[in-house]
């Protein structure tokens, strides 16, 4: 990995995701298992992984499950210099409700983001894609649900020190998903009265999502997206390293901008991460 990714390519760092699949949050039964499970992972990812390299650091596994644990858990590792977010699995789980609340309040506490990432198919009314082709094709609509169920449940309006890191869903669905869901709040915001800002906007302080598996996209492409979110602040680049579509940095995006390519490569990741060493000076 160091020789592959870290080293060729001159990442400066990386934010490991982790190896269990199923996730212990994915689990639908064995809840003591599961959270077991994710402290024995926790453990052996800081020993073998991020002491091993300055330019490593990790995501803090829990069983969210059962919120109880997994805040302990969250307070064992989460002070860990080198632990940055809490990974949550897009599955058949509705994160914005109210159950999972003191996970957040814990990872507020311990300035960690929340990164999701899906690990199970999008469904189809409740039932698998028969192939793989369509599972990997509809991924960003799972991401659309749990984004939009997130700030409606209202997460950003009562944790507002939140980082929410939307991870390998790609990024053009995003100007679709704020229209949409600025258009229902001005429609049916008397459901929601505790969402008290523009979806929009809260998504832009709070979510950002990553570049990878990115469309091939010419740089006027990539612009319009980038117009249409009114932000160069929501996209940050990742690869998906050592998966087959895995992205480079050396060419999976289209030619920007010198100041735009510094913040998909690096400011907002930092910004979105605030345990990632910051530029000083920028």
């Amino acid at each position: 990995m160091q020789e592959q990714l870290l080293d060729a390519e001159g990442h400066e760092y990386g934010i490991l995701t982790g190896a269990l699949d199923p996730s212990p949050s994915s689990m639908h039964g064995w809840y003591e298992m599961a959270t077991a499970l994710a402290s024995a992972y926790n453990d052996w990812q800081i020993e073998n992984w991020l002491d091993k390299d300055d330019r490593l650091y990790g995501s803090v596994h829990i069983a969210a499950q059962d919120p109880e644990q997994a805040v302990r858990e969250i307070e064992r590792v989460g002070p860990h210099p080198k632990m940055v977010q809490i990974l949550l699995p897009i599955d058949t789980r509705s994160w914005g409700d109210p159950y999972y609340h003191p996970i957040y309040e814990a990872a507020e506490r311990h300035n960690l983001s929340i990164g999701m990432h899906h690990n199970e198919p999008p469904t189809h009314f409740g039932g698998w894609p028969r192939y793989f082709i369509e599972w990997h094709t509809m991924v960003p609509t799972a991401h659309m649900i749990e984004v939009s169920n997130m700030v409606f449940n209202g997460v950003f309006d009562k944790f507002p020190g939140l980082h929410l890191v939307m991870i390998e869903g790609g990024f053009t669905h995003v100007p679709h998903l704020m229209k949409k869901m600025d258009q229902q709040y001005k429609e049916l915001r008397h459901e929601i009265p505790w969402v008290k800002r523009m979806p929009s906007e809260i998504m832009r302080e709070h979510v950002r999502f990553t570049t990878q598996p990115v469309e091939e996209l010419t740089q006027k492409e990539f612009m319009q997206y980038v117009d249409q979110m009114g932000s160069e602040d929501m996209i940050c680049f990742a690869t998906d390293y050592p998966h087959w579509d895995y992205d480079s940095p050396l060419q999976a995006l289209p030619a920007l901008d010198e100041a735009l390519e510094e913040k998909i490569y690096s400011e907002n990741a930092r910004a979105s991460y605030p345990k990632l060493p910051q530029l000083i000076g920028v």
